[in-house]
This record gives C-alpha cells, structure tokens and sequence, in this order.
C-alpha cells in the first residue's frame, strides 16, 4: 500500500525524512530574515534554531540518521547529502547576511559555526534525557555556545 501511494523506499524516505528538516530550514531562514530586520539579537535566532531543530530531531530520530547517510552505502546517501548540502548552503547564506548587515566580522567560517551548531543539536538530541536532561535550558545553553563559540565582533577601524 505504501508504494502505491508514494513509488518506491526512497520517495517514503524522502517524504518522512527529508522534509521535515527541508521545511524547518526553509521556514527558519524565511523567520530569520523577517526577525532580523526586527533588531532580534543572534542569542534569540540561535535559541529559536537550535529549539526547533532538537524537537525536530526528537519527533524524528530517523533524522539523525539522515543526517549522518553520507556513507555511500546508504540507499539514500547521495540524494541525502546533496539535499542536506542545500539546507546547510541557505543557513550559510543566512548568517553571512546577517553578519554583513549587522557589520560583524564573524569570528568563525560561517560554514563550519552552522554545522558545529547541528552536530551539537543533533547530538543532544541522540543522547536524549537521560544524558543530558530535557527542557528549555539546553536548548538556551546550546544557543548561546553557538553565539559565543561563533560570535560576531564589530569590524576593526
């Protein structure tokens, strides 16, 4: 019944797994955008992201999965990381905006402070209540690591 309704393994996979995470990263950069032309500060975005991705991975632990299926063994290896790539290129794109109409020099690639912040959710969310407890504070502690293992600094006259 199921390949009726969706073809083949991949398109289920696709449908249960990739896009969740694709529209949670569409809709946060969408929100950034918005919230940052608002005055919202970094502490802020990075809570509301790092919030929305570890309950994303908690309703889906097939998502940690997903996102490690860079091993060319995995069925859905390639398709995954090209469309992981994607998502990963929108947030860079995103925090580079951000830093360039803030007039921040970022302290850290770009590129690796948005993957650090994943593997750090991701992470957590993995290892669950029983290592690291549950609740908003993680989410905020994460949040604010990323902010100040990535942070900003004003440009230098």
């Amino acid at each position: 019944m199921l390949f009726r309704n969706f073809g083949s393994k991949k398109a289920i996979f696709d449908e249960a797994v990739l896009m969740p995470f694709i529209e949670f990263v569409q809709q946060f950069v969408t929100d950034w955008a918005s919230s940052a032309e608002s005055g919202a500060g970094p502490q802020h975005i990075a809570h509301r992201y790092v919030s929305g991705l570890f309950q994303l991975c908690r309703d889906h632990l097939e998502l940690i999965t997903l996102i490690g299926a860079r091993r060319e063994g995995s069925p859905q290896g390639p398709n995954a990381r090209l469309l992981i790539a994607d998502q990963l290129d929108a947030l860079v794109g995103q925090v580079s905006r951000y830093n360039a109409q803030a007039g921040n020099q970022p302290a850290m690639d770009p590129r690796l402070s948005v993957r650090f912040a994943i593997a750090m959710t991701v992470g957590a969310a993995q290892l669950g209540e029983e290592f690291f407890g549950i609740g908003d504070r993680l989410a905020s502690e994460i949040a604010a690591f990323v902010v100040r293992g990535a942070g900003s600094q004003p440009p230098k006259d």
